[in-house]
């Protein structure tokens, strides 16, 4: 896999050479309801901005694009979770991962990180569908033509990629998550924010985005929700009426 994501036509498969990413299909809606945690409207005084340098590599992310800011360890992990974005990635695509600082090098040892060459055939549209607007379901992908079984629908990077927890209360985990897709480059953040939600809340946006748009994506055995703002126009339904 290169952290991108391939729809055929009866079903989704990711690229195959991103060593240790898995897509997760069986459960891919997630069930944090907002609002219901405490209502914490500022971080932690304990917070706190590291920079971790990225030893230079031909052809590679060589060093996250802001400051990496992290949560105080969390007793359910025993680990901090930090966000760390890269402006560059993918031909300054951009990305940002909420992840803990072990797993944020296994990611950076991941293919997509280390020869961006690999991602020469992603993000680039198939022209197979389009995102029209549904009657009644929002935005949805539409097919230009007749498609085939295993016919390439889309092949891209995620946005937005974030470790799998419950202790961070829902206005802390807002917070955080909110810088990370600030600090994506602008039209990425502008297809993220464009997604549609479930609550409409303003206060939880990013969250309520993650919940109707999210996918699991396990890394070191580690699953991580993951967004893709173009695949998840495909139509589905984390909300069902």
């Amino acid at each position: 896999m290169y952290l991108s994501f391939f729809v055929s036509l009866l079903s989704f498969s990711p690229l195959s050479s991103l060593v240790g990413a898995q897509i997760i299909l069986d459960r891919q809606c997630w069930h944090e309801f907002p609002l219901e945690a405490s209502n914490i409207l500022s971080l932690p005084s304990g917070y706190q901005e590291l920079a971790i340098p990225v030893h230079f590599r031909p052809n590679a992310v060589t060093s996250w694009s802001h400051p990496v800011i992290c949560t105080e360890v969390l007793q359910s992990i025993n680990d901090k979770l930090c966000v760390y974005t890269s402006t560059e990635f993918a031909a300054d695509r951009g990305i940002s991962i909420f992840t803990t600082p072990a797993l944020a090098q296994q990611f950076l040892s991941l293919l997509a990180f280390r020869d961006q060459a690999a991602l020469a055939k992603v993000n680039t549209p198939t022209n197979t569908y389009h995102a029209a607007s549904i009657p009644n379901k929002g935005m949805g992908m539409l097919a230009t033509r007749p498609l085939g079984f295993g016919d390439v629908i889309t092949s891209y990077t995620p946005a937005f990629i974030a470790y799998l927890e419950s202790e961070l209360g829902t206005m802390e985990r807002e917070k955080i998550w909110r810088t990370a897709i600030e600090q994506l480059p602008r039209k990425i953040r502008e297809e993220f924010l464009g997604l549609s939600y479930v609550y409409g809340d303003e206060r939880v946006r990013v969250q309520d985005i993650v919940k109707g748009n999210t996918f699991q994506l396990e890394v070191g055995g580690v699953n991580h929700l993951a967004i893709w703002p173009e695949t998840s126009r495909a139509n589905h339904a984390c909300n069902p009426k």
